[in-house]
């Protein structure tokens, strides 16, 4: 006997886990016995049809690799393979129930039935037909039918004793008749409903094998009294072990069980969902995971099918995609990579993406990634131009906690050492940098933790110095004078500094906002814009005299003294006023801060809090300060006098200038 079985969706939905498992376990069987695997499309319940489902379907299965030897788009002997084109079929086969007695005609309308219903309930029995018309008499049907109420052919189920079939999973399973109801076969629409079309199409395609879901044993009996009351021979029946979730709870989207295409959009291989869903409630041992697709054909079998639900692990499929994504070439991988970098990665880098680049950053990440939807979170610092953006506290760590001076000092030496290497390479890098850290009186680890996040943004990372060599040598370069920037400017030289520099540019522009915005970005460009200058203390304060005259002499040039004044005064009596209302707490944060210069963690030591409460509380009230002066600025000063943009670009070009000399 030829082995022909079928998967039969109905195009309500994209197929879930599992659905699509039936699929393949179904395939597998027809491919190990040399058999034929069909696809029917049961479409019989029109009104819950969703458009683009049949695609879904033929969209899943063929990235499986489930491909069908019949069906539609393939034909063969039997077609067609939608159900809703095989009409005449079910009408043929209602015709010949009704003949031999076996099915009847019901002219209950719907608002009866669900009285019948509700009465059941009531009395807590279970809700099923009453069989009402299964009574009637010839003259009753008579009426009825010309009264023009369109019926519904049900099947005529035996009263009184049992059916029993055989599952090649659960053995002999036995159903009283009673139990049963005399269910649809044919709506008054003349659609069939799943049961007719069911037995009808698996007997006229020769099916030999029915394997579906542990839900449809229920459904198993009422199948084989119709082929009974039809004279055919039933099929074999093997129902699949129930799939739960880690819980053993039902099986939901909250596991799981979603969309098969939606597997394939987080970067799930084909290959390891195949293999994932072929071992749920089949195995070849007890302990052989990974199988090949072949593999599997070559040992599948309905006796290893088991009995007990599967359980359906996330965790356990996600960590079967990885391992086949470290199997993979690297040519490949790259190229599967790219349209999830291509749409995933944000929308400020640049597109397309660098093929060539992108080959040499695969390796580095291959053994981390196990999604290729992760490729972006993982790989975004690589191309992005410019400042990263991260917390300081990443930066400063345990070792740095309260010296990010010291921390500056020791990126800046790192970048000084590696910007005079000839070879920019693994090695090259590696030379220099290692014995660095014992010249700092450092530990490796905390001067490559700081490197690290400088030039990644990530306290996690690839390799260190394969990073670095892939990134090359203007962007590690331009990153860490970044990151050196980022910590003076937690510094008690900075916070000593940059106030000041602020309230000459406040005397300059009577604007707290545009004052902020200039100094800020004198007091960057200073260095910035000097190839020589490096982010140090004696820089700074180079930077701080050579600001003060330039902006003196801007000053003088630009602005009319009276004008000057009564925009600071109005300015600081703000300032002061708004300082004063704040909570009490917070006012001793900011005096110990700025007029004591504790750091933090000295505050939190006399006020007797956190540290990280300090930092909260501290940034939350300069952030309140600033918004409440920068509506000061708009209301009581107008528009700013100046533009910050090019006023600081020509005060740190000149600064840039002098430091160079």
């Amino acid at each position: 006997m030829s082995v022909r079985v079928r998967y039969a969706p109905s195009p309500t939905g994209e197929p879930h886990v599992g659905n699509i498992r039936a699929a393949l376990f179904n395939w597998l069987l027809a491919r190990h016995e040399g058999g034929t695997f069909i696809l029917r499309i049961e479409d019989t319940d029109q009104a819950r049809i969703v458009p683009g489902a049949l695609e879904a379907i033929f969209d899943s299965l063929r990235w499986l690799g489930l491909d069908w030897d019949e069906g539609p788009e393939v034909g063969g002997p039997h077609a067609p393979y939608f159900q809703s084109q095989r009409l005449e079929h079910y009408h043929r086969a209602s015709e010949q129930l009704i003949a031999a007695d076996n099915a009847y005609r019901c002219y209950c309308s719907p608002e009866r039935l669900e009285e019948v219903r509700a009465e059941q309930m009531r009395y807590k029995q279970p809700p099923k037909y009453d069989r009402r018309c299964r009574k009637l008499s010839p003259a009753e049907r008579r009426e009825l039918e010309a009264q023009g109420i369109p019926p519904v052919v049900r099947f005529k189920t035996p009263l009184s004793g049992q059916t029993t079939f055989h599952d090649l999973v659960r053995g002999n399973v036995t159903f009283e008749n009673d139990t049963l109801d005399d269910f649809v076969l044919l709506k008054s629409d003349g659609f069939p409903t799943y049961h007719l079309a069911n037995v009808v199409d698996d007997h006229l395609m020769g099916i030999t094998h029915v394997l579906r879901g542990d839900e449809w044993v229920s459904s198993t009996p009422r199948h084989v009294l119709m082929y009974q009351a039809f004279g055919w021979q039933p099929p074999v029946f093997a129902h699949l072990p129930m799939i739960l979730g880690p819980d053993r709870a039902k099986l939901s989207k909250r596991h799981g069980d979603t969309s098969i295409l939606q597997y394939r959009d987080k970067g799930f291989l084909p290959h390891a969902l195949f293999n994932f869903l072929g071992l749920l409630g089949w195995s070849l041992d007890d302990k052989t995971e990974i199988i090949s697709r072949q593999d599997f054909i070559r040992h599948f079998s309905l006796e290893r099918i088991v009995k007990n639900p599967a359980i359906f692990n996330m965790d356990k499929v996600t960590w079967m995609n990885g391992t086949y994504i470290r199997e993979m070439g690297l040519d490949e991988l790259a190229e599967q990579l790219a349209p999830f970098l291509e749409e995933h990665l944000p929308t400020d880098i640049p597109r397309p993406i660098d093929r060539p680049y992108l080959q040499r950053i695969v390796p580095l990440i291959q053994e981390r990634i196990k999604r290729f939807d992760e490729a972006a979170d993982l790989t975004d610092f690589f191309f992005r131009e410019g400042e990263l953006t991260y917390p300081i506290e990443d930066l400063l760590d345990k070792r740095f906690a309260d010296q990010p001076q010291e921390a500056a000092e020791a990126l800046a030496a790192v970048r000084e050492r590696i910007a005079a290497l000839d070879r920019w390479d693994e090695e090259a890098l590696e030379s220099v940098i290692r014995p660095l850290a014992a010249e700092l009186g450092l530990k490796t680890g905390e001067l490559f933790g700081a490197i690290r996040v400088a030039v990644t943004g990530r306290t996690a990372a690839p390799p260190l110095f394969q990073t670095m060599a892939v990134l090359g040598r203007e962007r590690a370069l331009s990153r860490l004078t970044g990151a050196s920037w980022k910590l003076l400017a937690e510094s008690r030289l900075y916070q000593t500094l940059f106030p000041r520099l602020f309230a000459y540019v406040l005397d300059l522009v009577g604007s707290v906002r545009t004052a902020e915005e200039v100094a800020a970005k004198v007091f960057e460009r200073g260095f910035r814009e000097s190839v020589q200058a490096q982010p140090t203390p004696a820089a700074a304060i180079k930077l701080l005299t050579i600001a003060r005259d330039e902006l003196t002499e801007h000053r003088r040039t630009t602005l009319a003294p009276e004008i000057r004044y009564q925009a600071r005064e109005e300015a600081v009596r703000e300032l002061m006023k708004l300082v004063t209302e704040l909570p009490e707490e917070d006012q001793h944060i900011v005096a110990l801060r700025f007029d004591v210069q504790l750091t933090y963690g000295q505050i939190a030591a006399v006020m007797g809090l956190s540290e990280a409460r300090v930092r909260a509380r501290l940034q939350a009230t300069l952030q309140n300060l600033r918004a409440r002066m920068e509506r000061f600025d708009e209301e009581m000063l107008g528009p700013p006098r100046f533009d910050a943009e090019s006023l600081s670009a020509a005060v740190a070009a000149r600064v840039s200038t002098a430091l160079v000399t």
